[in-house]
């Protein structure tokens, strides 16, 4: 009991394409609607988490929510678990088939979504400290979107991801 409770609050490094070059043929680009997408977890209230998946545009930057709470330990096989496409929940992901996640109408399915446009953003950088909490989901970093108007966001990417691809891709459009 006391290995699982420790094993929930560990902070595991993130899977990282930088550390390990070799890995950046393994590392999945998260098929979507942008020029650059992503699945990205975030913490609120606290202790709670939900996944996105977030679509950078060139105007704007749009997160839908493709999954609830993962609770830890998770488990997964770790071919599985290495694809952030695992951790999607293929029913949320389908009410989205018919939207346009540039229009503020994907705000309106769920009220986690958000659509952000390129003047609300101040910056977007690449976290890859070791994130406190994760236990066993695999993550290769996070992506944090500091906003003009109101808080900043934290997105750890899950599964293997090139972190690096991803904040270069959304760093371009600015």
């Amino acid at each position: 009991m006391l290995r699982k409770l420790l094993l929930a609050i560990s902070s595991r490094p993130p899977i990282s394409v930088e550390q390990n070059p070799a890995k950046r043929h393994d590392a999945v680009m998260v098929p979507g609607p942008g020029i650059c997408n992503f699945i990205g977890m975030e913490y609120y209230a606290g202790i709670l988490n939900r996944t996105f998946l977030v679509c950078g545009f060139r105007s704007s930057v749009c997160g839908v929510r493709i999954r609830g709470v993962i609770s830890n330990p998770l488990y997964l096989p770790p071919a599985q678990a290495v694809d952030p496409m695992a951790y999607v929940d293929q029913g949320l992901l389908a009410r989205y088939t018919d939207v346009t996640l540039e229009s503020m109408d994907l705000v309106s399915l769920d009220d986690a979504n958000f659509r952000y446009t390129r003047a609300d953003i101040e910056s977007i950088s690449l976290d890859m400290q070791p994130k406190w909490g994760m236990g066993n989901v695999l993550y290769s970093g996070r992506v944090l979107m500091k906003l003009k108007e109101s808080k900043a966001r934290e997105f750890i990417l899950l599964g293997l991801q090139d972190v690096q691809q991803v904040i270069d891709q959304l760093a371009s459009f600015n």
